[in-house]
């Protein structure tokens, strides 16, 4: 899994990032990606805006080949999730990708603007 946050209030709130390097990269505005493995979070980069980060995971998505399930979570941001899920199509069927609204736990460690997703390998 791996996860965009518009905010790291929630995620500095629950203890997964250091406090000081998320006051320093709310000032400049960085959005910080998250990855979730295994109950393990660490953090593979950094983007600037959404579109960044989609990037990088376009990048993660197609590095990860081959690919069962491919699925998109969103925090109030339906049209980026969209957005991701067509550029996605071009290494995974767009058809197959599901989008989704996010649960109570993503939305009460990430609050809004969370854009996260998650793959299953086909090996």
């Amino acid at each position: 899994m791996l996860g965009i946050f518009a905010t790291l209030k929630y995620v500095i709130a629950g203890g997964r990032i250091n406090k000081s390097f998320g006051k320093v990269a709310s000032m400049l505005n960085i959005k910080p990606m998250l990855t979730f493995k295994n109950g393990e979070v660490s953090m593979p980069g950094l983007a600037t805006a959404y579109s960044k980060g989609a990037d990088k995971t376009f990048d993660f998505v197609k590095n990860n080949s081959p690919i069962r399930d491919l699925a998109i979570v969103h925090s109030s941001i339906p049209e980026e999730a969209m957005k991701l899920r067509e550029r996605l199509g071009a290494v995974f069927p767009e058809e197959k990708i599901m989008v989704a609204p996010k649960g109570p736990s993503v939305g009460v460690r990430g609050g809004s603007g969370v854009l996260l997703m998650a793959l299953r390998r086909g090996d």
